[in-house]
């Protein structure tokens, strides 16, 4: 449980914020340490990009449903990133991770490799296999693909990260062949 679904830090969210609000602070933040270190080129470019579309999978509706069930005031019409509360979530699904909608939005994009290996490490837990977990909620359907939460095919809506918008996507899990 701990390799997969713990996240200590991650109860440490101060005020409920929407993935625009937590992406332009993430992102903030990165220029800050970037020009702290006088990192250029592409590593800088990729480390934006990263930034920028780190938590785009929190749109997901199992995502969602966790932060509206930790937080019942948050209002439905925005897509959170973080609830306000200390609450563990419970998702939707269970093993869900957001990195991982996160990083497959990347790639369909046909971002550099860098940025969406980097989006599915932000938490440590799926940088190097997609795999599905035992006890997950599985498809309706056998040939169905599906891993940590998510099945092929689920739907993203159209996300503003901020200074950019991701665009709505299925899912597409053929990666993890």
């Amino acid at each position: 449980e701990e390799g997969t679904g713990s996240d200590p830090n991650s109860t440490l969210t101060g005020p409920p914020r929407t993935i625009a609000e937590h992406t332009e602070n993430v992102c903030r933040e990165l220029d800050s340490l970037v020009e702290t270190i006088e990192l250029d080129g592409d590593l800088r470019a990729h480390l934006a990009m990263a930034a920028r579309w780190h938590d785009v999978g929190k749109a997901h509706w199992a995502f969602q449903q966790g932060m509206r069930a930790s937080n019942p005031a948050l209002a439905g019409d925005q897509q959170w990133a973080k609830s306000g509360s200390t609450a563990r979530l419970r998702h939707g699904r269970r093993h869900f991770r957001h990195e991982l909608s996160s990083a497959l939005a990347a790639w369909q994009q046909r971002f550099p490799f860098a940025v969406p290996y980097l989006i599915a490490s932000h938490h440590g837990r799926i940088r190097l296999s997609i795999r599905a977990l035992p006890g997950e909620d599985e498809p309706p359907s056998p040939d169905t693909l599906f891993a940590l939460g998510h099945h092929d095919g689920d739907r993203l809506p159209e996300v503003d990260l901020g200074g950019a918008t991701s665009p709505a996507c299925a899912i597409d899990l053929t990666p993890m062949q």
